[in-house]
């Protein structure tokens, strides 16, 4: 019986380009995941395996440790209420 699958050992033939394939991927993986923006008139909390962890991130590029961290943005925007003062 013949297998269509092919031989990706790392020291057979073809072992090198998966290796270097699958790092890659990773790597691209825990990139985008430790990276993100918090828009302008916004904060961002960052918790840490449930617990708050540190300050407050301010707008911009931020950094995390990917699936321990987990970020909550926040409005800071000027809320303007009405109210009607009777002299």
């Amino acid at each position: 019986m013949s297998s269509s699958f092919k031989n990706v050992t790392p020291t057979g033939p073809g072992g090198t380009a998966t290796l270097l394939i699958v790092l890659s991927f990773t790597g691209f993986l825990l990139l985008t995941q430790s990276l993100f923006v918090v828009p302008s008139r916004q904060v961002a909390v960052v918790t840490t395996l449930g617990k708050v962890s540190g300050g407050s991130r301010r707008a911009g590029l931020n950094a995390k440790i990917p699936f321990i961290q987990n970020v909550y943005p926040f409005d800071i925007k000027t809320q303007v209420h009405q109210r009607n003062l009777k002299p």
